[in-house]
């Protein structure tokens, strides 16, 4: 029989099923929630610790003057350079002296502060008076501007393309032997290279978005207004995939995630925000970045109302002189929980430990000195929380042998009186067949010994249940109030660098339009009149009242529901975090700001987008 194989018109086409396209949207949809989920994370009990000492040490003036005065360095470095007259960059390498020096001084600021992050996260970094800082960072100048020079004369070409990051090798190279120098008489243990090399690879990541938003810039720049509206719904997304991704990196340091992915993640958000409000060409793109400011807003009141909610049932399963002793405020009532032995012992089981912070800026003297048994255990095992299972269980073990032990004589002196009546009892239960026997007072005294142990241990097992319920809820009560405080940080940081940068733009854009450098900067070249000042300016304020009224209440919502003083806490992280912070705020605002202007070659990519266009 002859076989007839098919051709390839009788074979079945393969196409896409309705369900593989559902698929895909159903695990696009699974990546964006992933994304928009809240960062989860808490305080440790040591930042719990300072938090509550900034609140009782503070005055309400010293909160002010935080709150006010933390972008004065921001401002004041970025005016600075700002001031410096440039020369046309067509005039070539010799005639620009006053550009090295602005990018001398700007390396140098950039370089000091990451060397002071460095030793304020890592105690025992080589670098450690303010001189070798300084030093440090004046080496690093020289080498960036050396750098550029070599290459404009060596080529011919100027500017240098790419001028802020061409000298990246040659300093990489030079710091770290200069480091290496210094560090052949500080420590070698692994600790201290661990924690080195987690800070410089966290330093490194932060400055990566800068080659993200830049190109996005100039691409938003050149689209017409239809485009420019679509193209600014990617906004939230790359702003969710920053902030994932920068924690992503720095969830070790449980206490600086929140300001490490705020002061970064959101600043670059925010002055990115900026740019599209001076640059948008319609009124829809400006209305869908408004919304979705205003949308994250909403979102933030209802993650306070959850915790406070959580909070609250935490709260209702405290039983007795727990329940009856708490205060409105409830960082004092974890405080003080957590200070308990077997809280404690309950905090600093978990891994990574929740008891003592990674920061040592958060390592409080008297707190230290509280649970140093503690914290010295710890640190001489290779598992903590297992060794410290196994000291629990050891512990209990004696205790219950102990109280059997004293069960255990009780119950002999009882069964010794007995014996003196010289009464003999009758076995009620057949022993085996019809057959009946007496039972000596020996054996009843024994009889009568081992029901008073087991009665003992039955009122012990119940006595432990209860002392672990108690323990447990009182552990439940500090974990979700040192979540909810880490998640009101977050949002209260988000805000205050919202109306910080955006009302600093808008201060910046007035002051950059009366210098005569205004012509070098790609992003203003659509400002020629003082109006197009006053309109961009209106854009900014407009989102700055905003936030302004929407962080009224979270004020209000924090204190109403959390009993926590808001400003208080803000003005903590910007105190306690002080290098951080600045060091956020100063090093990428120069690098962004100064990134449009043309002496740092890299008007290739704004011309890219106007080509594209």
């Amino acid at each position: 029989m002859a076989v007839v194989a098919p051709t390839c018109t009788e074979a079945k086409p393969q196409d896409e099923s309705p369900s593989q396209v559902c698929a895909q949207i159903g695990s696009a949809s699974r990546w964006l929630c992933f994304l928009w989920t809240r960062l989860p994370g808490q305080y440790t009990a040591s930042k719990l610790d300072a938090f509550e000492q900034f609140r009782l040490q503070s005055s309400h003036w010293k909160v002010l003057a935080i709150l006010l005065l933390t972008p004065g360095p921001c401002l004041l470095a970025n005016l600075l350079l700002e001031s410096i007259p440039l020369a046309d960059p067509a005039t070539g390498f010799r005639h620009s002296v006053a550009f090295q020096l602005r990018h001398f001084f700007a390396s140098v600021i950039q370089t000091m502060f990451p060397a002071l992050v460095k030793k304020n996260c890592v105690p025992d970094f080589a670098i450690g008076s303010w001189k070798l800082v300084a030093a440090f960072a004046v080496i690093q100048g020289a080498i960036a501007i050396s750098t550029n020079a070599v290459i404009s004369l060596s080529t011919g070409v100027y500017p240098v393309p790419f001028a802020h990051f061409t000298p990246s090798i040659p300093m990489g190279v030079i710091g770290t032997l200069l480091c290496y120098r210094r560090q052949a008489w500080g420590p070698e243990s692994s600790d201290f290279r661990a924690k080195s090399t987690k800070v410089d690879h966290r330093l490194a990541m932060e400055m990566l978005p800068i080659f993200v938003y830049p190109v996005f810039t100039a691409l938003f720049m050149s689209l017409p207004p239809r485009e420019q509206l679509w193209l600014s719904l990617l906004l939230p997304v790359i702003k969710l995939a920053l902030k994932r991704w920068l924690w992503l990196v720095s969830r070790s340091d449980g206490d600086l995630v929140g300001g490490i992915t705020c002061c970064v993640g959101h600043l670059y958000h925010i002055l990115f925000t900026d740019v599209i409000l001076q640059n948008a060409k319609s009124v829809q793109t400006l209305a869908v970045v408004v919304l979705f400011n205003v949308g994250q807003m909403l979102l933030n009141c209802r993650y306070i109302m959850k915790d406070a909610s959580a909070l609250e049932i935490a709260k209702q399963q405290l039983q007795g002189e727990y329940l009856k002793n708490l205060t409105d405020n409830v960082a004092y009532n974890a405080m003080r929980f957590a200070n308990e032995s077997d809280v404690a012992d309950k905090l600093h089981a978990q891994q990574p430990t929740a008891l003592l912070s990674t920061y040592p800026g958060y390592h409080r003297k008297a707190f230290v000195h509280r649970h140093s048994k503690r914290v010295r255990g710890s640190a001489l095992l290779s598992s903590p929380s297992l060794a410290h299972v196994k000291r629990l269980s050891v512990t209990s073990l004696r205790r219950m042998h102990q109280d059997a032990g004293r069960r255990g004589s009780n119950s002999t002196t009882m069964s010794s009186s007995w014996s003196k009546q010289g009464s003999a009892l009758v076995q009620v239960l057949p022993v085996s067949g019809n057959q009946r026997r007496s039972i000596s007072l020996d054996d009843f005294s024994s009889h009568a010994h081992l029901l008073q142990q087991l009665m003992g241990a039955l009122e012990l097992s119940k006595v432990s249940s209860i002392e672990s319920h108690s323990t447990i809820t009182r552990e439940v009560y500090v974990q979700r109030v040192v979540s909810a405080l880490h998640q009101t940080e977050m949002i209260l940081l988000r805000s205050y660098i919202t109306i910080f940068a955006t009302s600093f733009y808008v201060f910046y854009l007035v002051y950059i339009f009366e210098l005569p450098n205004r012509p070098y900067f790609a992003t203003l070249v659509s400002m020629s009149t003082i109006a197009d000042v006053g309109q961009t300016s209106q854009r900014l304020l407009l989102l700055c009242g905003l936030e302004i009224v929407f962080l009224g209440i979270y004020v209000a919502l924090i204190q109403r529901r959390l009993g926590v003083s808001a400003l208080y806490q803000l003005a903590f992280v910007l105190r306690s975090q002080f290098i951080l912070v600045q060091a956020k705020f100063v090093m990428l605002s120069l690098v962004i700001l100064g990134f449009p202007l043309a002496h740092y070659g890299n008007g290739i990519i704004y011309r890219l987008g106007s080509k594209s266009h």
